[in-house]
């Protein structure tokens, strides 16, 4: 599959399925969303970052050691690997987070001159399965996609898109932290400080129908229409007088 734009394209290579290394305990298979999570949107967000190009890389090598701290640190935070539910939870059963490899036929640089002409030339780069998110697909779809695009050059371009009913920005940013951590630092997983997800506790899900009630009941009421005579809004422009509006009265505060 290849999508193209301004005659660069972006061509995936392959698709997979990244799963905790460790699979999830029965008692955490069930996760409850906060009331702000089931307020949210339900649209996938996108991120991309953008890495110039370094000598001597290897590619092969890169890739698996994203796959393997990606696949350890989902242990830890086990719910973006799951899926969501009609009972405003997160099944928790190691579904995986969508990985995607694809490359282009541009170099870095290229690309970014004239993604700064036409910023929709960034969405290559996204993960296409984020791009028509609905409540039709919602429980089907992962709650993060990422996607590796590799360019022409050897720079790369690491994305992913979230569901925002998991994931504000704050836990995202934090999310791309500690897997920088685990990946480009070797920084063993036991050592990192994960987020705590116990949000439900403090603020549980509620009935929306009956927050979205009107606060009084409905009531007939007058409304009425204020046409001005021409000749007397001339008069007050030429006075330098000013109106005040209150209610269905006016008052002219002539200036002494």
């Amino acid at each position: 599959m290849a999508h193209q734009k301004e005659n660069i394209q972006v061509e995936i290579i392959s698709t997979k399925f990244i799963k905790p290394s460790s699979p999830t305990p029965n008692h955490l298979q069930n996760y409850k969303l906060c009331f702000f999570d089931q307020i949210s949107d339900e649209t996938h967000l996108p991120l991309v970052l953008f890495y110039p190009p370094t000598n001597n890389i290897n590619f092969s090598a890169h890739e698996e050691q994203l796959e393997q701290s990606l696949s350890r640190i989902l242990t830890h935070v086990y719910p973006i690997s799951g899926r969501f539910t009609e009972d405003n939870s997160i099944s928790c059963q190691d579904q995986g987070v969508k990985l995607i490899k694809a490359k282009v036929n541009s170099k870095l640089n290229e690309f970014i001159e004239k993604a700064h002409k036409d910023v929709n030339l960034s969405l290559l780069c996204w993960p296409q399965d984020s791009w028509n998110v609905d409540p039709s697909n919602l429980l089907t779809t992962p709650i993060i996609i990422v996607q590796i695009t590799k360019f022409a050059c050897g720079g790369l371009a690491l994305s992913m898109s979230h569901a925002h009913m998991a994931m504000d920005g704050y836990s995202t940013f934090t999310f791309i932290n500690k897997w920088s951590k685990v990946c480009r630092l070797k920084i063993p997983v036991e050592k990192i400080d994960f987020m705590s997800f116990e949000l439900a506790d403090v603020f549980p899900t509620r009935d929306l129908s009956k927050l979205l009630l009107p606060r009084t009941p409905a009531e007939d009421r007058v409304e009425s229409k204020l046409v001005a005579n021409v000749n007397r809004t001339t008069l007050i422009e030429e006075q330098n007088a000013r109106v005040v509006l209150q209610y269905n009265r006016i008052i002219l505060n002539t200036k002494e």
